[in-house]
């Protein structure tokens, strides 16, 4: 407020920038008033503001929100639409107990007439109060059929306050509402309590507001649960998935969850892709089933890492800060590899309030089904109780064999649940360290496509040494391997189309120069492996790398495919891979055996299995000699 003496106000509002409707028209643009007015302040019609009125009859209105008298038709709309004729009979008795104030006490002997001589009728003076009261106290505390009440923090979808909101938030960048519409609360055994709607008889709040619209609502729910001495479950949603910061220039947070209001929050940073959690120890049964139900999200579903923080204010008169450690206690239910939790609960610390912070991306149907089916009946029975849930089984109900079969029931399902997380892990191990080598060897080029060849030969029981690093640089072949006998050298190339015959010339020279860079180590000969049309399927490629009868019958060194040598490492074949490197002749009708034991390396070489590169392209070739 500039020029304003001793101000101590200010303007506190969002700037507007291009792109908003308002902005766009009037900034920068001639003035739309054209008023001989010395009023400073004008209010003019504009397109802007115009709408229909929210009454129902389609009437258009210039500005404001309801054509003049419309909003007591609506009221009066809405009374007839929720109360029907009891209404009109409590317009009524409140139209004749106004006639008996205005007459006084109203005797049979002294009536006043009205003009068409009808006499008014005598209202008991509490008549109305009771209709009134019993109204107001059915619709308050009698849920809906076998339904339990469920605050949700957001409009009701479709609702002019939702289009409002939503709209609201985009021009901000607040996060979105979490809650979708179309979910099937009733199949659930939920009946969802939106915004504005009575929120004391629930007995679970879902995106509750803590702060602005909605803070009324949570109030009362909270309030509603310490009367009647249970505690109060709530779900709360953090990190946003159309978000892929995993933080700020002030947080390293993305995400936080204001717990109540106190100064207690849980703060989240994104984790990068591929995080999978495991199961936290030591879990209750409702809160290991739910980390079973979040451990079916997609892959890609993003995680948050959780921190329980607390709160610092500087104070406005720099006299220093205000610090407000973080109350109650995060119990994790997932966590990440470092055994940080990426799933909790959040007690509070008289044990009233129990928040479970999940992440944002999550099935929302996986979500209401374990409220009603394991986190109520564990935290919250009375609640089923009271609304005759179908979906609750009370147990001081059941006989013997009901509650002996029920837990044999409960119990295969855990077992089926934790060894199909068990079946998972093993299948996600088996096929991160099968990745690097199926694609070196079907895909690979360079130093990929060698790194995937040489842990097919180690595991096949060969002794494998990397001669660039043994010499020092690329001297002679890729790789040296040995199974006891003389070592023969090994040459990996790639080629995109048809291998070229010179490629058998590269191993041929390094046989040649070896006896002068290891004479005291012979070589008993050479395998050139080519990864040919690596840019192919492997089952479109042709059959042999090479095909020329004359270039065969003059090779003296041996060829193989990768896609061979894929095929053999995927079956475990390690005696056929052993005999083509080897240049051995394979038992007669032998088996895939287990590889033997390294032998021991050279002199002079260093030896040691060596770790796959990361991932490469792998492709194979057949060998150049006819199947077997």
């Amino acid at each position: 407020m500039s020029g304003a003496p001793r101000a101590t106000g200010a303007f506190n509002g969002d700037i507007l920038r291009p792109g908003d409707p308002v902005y766009d028209r009037f900034v920068g643009k001639p003035d739309h008033a054209t008023s001989t007015s010395r009023f400073h302040v004008l209010f003019l019609p504009d397109a802007l503001d115009a709408g229909v009125c929210p009454c129902g009859r389609g009437q258009t209105i210039a500005c404001g929100e309801w054509v003049q008298g419309h909003d007591q038709r609506a009221i009066h709309d809405r009374i007839r639409a929720d109360f029907g004729r009891l209404g009109q009979q409590v317009h009524r008795l409140v139209r004749r107990q106004r006639t008996v104030r205005r007459y006084g006490s109203l005797t049979d002997g002294a009536r006043p007439r009205h003009a068409g001589g009808h006499a008014p009728y005598r209202c008991p003076d509490n008549a109305t109060a009771l209709i009134i009261r019993r109204t107001t106290v059915t619709q308050m505390i009698s849920p809906t059929a076998g339904l339990v009440p469920v605050h949700v923090g957001q409009p009701q979808p479709g609702s002019e306050a939702e289009r409002l909101l939503s709209q609201q938030r985009r021009r901000t960048t607040e996060r979105p509402l979490r809650v979708p519409a179309g979910l099937a609360w009733q199949e659930h055994g939920m009946d969802p309590r939106w915004l504005g709607m009575e929120s004391s008889d629930c007995v679970v709040a879902v995106e509750p507001t803590i702060h602005g619209p909605g803070a009324d609502e949570m109030e009362r729910f909270l309030a509603g649960a310490r009367r009647r001495d249970e505690t109060a479950l709530v779900i709360a949603v953090i990190g946003d998935v159309t978000d892929g910061s995993t933080g700020g220039a002030m947080s390293r947070f993305a995400g936080s969850v204001d717990v109540n209001k106190t100064f207690t929050r849980v703060s989240g940073r994104r984790l990068p892709s591929g995080t999978r959690p495991e199961i936290a120890p030591n879990l209750d049964p409702s809160d290991r089933d739910l980390a079973f139900r979040l451990l079916a999200r997609a892959p890609e579903a993003p995680w948050w890492v959780l921190k329980l923080t607390g709160t610092a204010w500087e104070r406005l008169d720099g006299s220093g800060s205000e610090v407000y450690e973080a109350e109650g206690e995060l119990q994790p239910i997932l966590v990440d590899a470092l055994g940080d939790a990426v799933v909790a609960a959040w007690a509070s610390p008289s044990g009233d309030q129990r928040w479970y912070v999940i992440p944002d991306a999550t099935d929302w149907d996986t979500v209401l089904g374990w409220l009603v089916h394991r986190a109520l009946p564990a935290h919250v029975p009375a609640a089923l109780r009271r609304a005759r849930s179908p979906h609750f089984v009370d147990p001081d109900l059941q006989t013997e064999d009901e509650r002996a079969a029920r837990q044999a029931l409960t119990e295969l399902e855990a077992r089926y649940t934790e060894e199909k997380l068990h079946l998972e892990a093993d299948l996600h191990r088996a096929q991160s360290a099968a990745d690097p080598v199926r694609y070196g060897l079907l895909y690979g080029t360079g130093s990929e496509l060698v790194a995937a060849v040489r842990t097919v030969l180690t595991a096949a029981g060969l002794t494998t040494i990397d001669l660039d690093e043994a010499l020092g640089d690329t001297k002679s072949a890729d790789l040296l391997v040995s199974a006891g006998t003389p070592g023969r050298l090994v040459e990996v190339k790639a080629a995109g189309g048809h291998a070229g015959e010179h490629l058998v010339g590269h191993l041929e020279r390094h046989l040649t120069t070896w006896p002068q860079l290891c004479p005291d180590q012979p070589v008993a000969g050479g395998v050139l492996v080519v990864n040919h049309q690596h840019r192919l399927h492997p089952s479109e490629r042709t059959a042999r790398v090479y095909s020329r009868p004359e270039f065969l019958n003059a090779l003296s060194v041996t060829v193989i495919s990768t896609v061979e040598l894929f095929n053999w490492w995927r079956t475990s074949d390690w005696t056929s891979i052993q005999a083509a490197v080897l240049d051995t002749e394979p038992p007669t009708g032998s088996t895939p055996s287990s590889p033997a034991s390294p032998p021991t390396a050279p002199p002079g070489v260093p030896s040691g299995p060596i770790a796959p590169r990361p991932h490469a392209g792998r492709r194979m070739r057949w060998p150049w000699a006819p199947h077997q």
